[in-house]
């Protein structure tokens, strides 16, 4: 699913999840930004953040990261927890063909952290027993592959 997958279905379906972890991901420019972090902030029932990236991945500028740290701020509502890891340095994918990526294997840290899973278990889902929400599609990219 990726990064952006992950952002994406945290999103569209809040009420799946109490935490989310989002490695190298990203957005698709700041109204994105700003959607994702409006769903994932509301008021009680807001979903608890925890964002990896490194400062050297060759695939997705950190920036990214950093752009939704920043959406998530400014749209936080009171007691919301973003929490941000920021490697200065991340090994390219364990896969040989993908291996010159360099710094986009963030994952490879950040799934070996016992720290990550600690986080994940402090959270719990009261939203969850809910029924399922619509599904709320983001709105489109300002651009189109063609």
């Amino acid at each position: 699913m990726g990064g952006h997958g992950a952002w994406t279905f945290a999103a569209q379906q809040p009420r799946f999840f109490a935490a989310v972890a989002v490695v190298c991901g990203y957005a698709q420019g700041s109204e994105q930004e700003e959607e994702i972090a409006r769903r994932l902030a509301r008021g009680h029932s807001s979903t608890a953040v925890c964002v990896y990236h490194s400062a050297d991945d060759s695939v997705i500028p950190v920036a990214a990261a950093d752009g939704m740290v920043k959406a998530l701020a400014a749209a936080a509502a009171q007691g919301s927890e973003v929490r941000y890891v920021r490697y200065q340095h991340a090994p390219g994918p364990p896969i040989s063909e993908y291996s010159a990526l360099v710094g986009h294997g963030s994952y490879e840290i950040a799934y070996r952290d016992a720290a990550l899973y600690e986080w994940l278990l402090r959270h719990q889902c009261d939203k969850c027993g809910r029924p399922l929400a619509r599904w709320h599609e983001l709105p489109p990219p300002p651009f189109t592959f063609g």
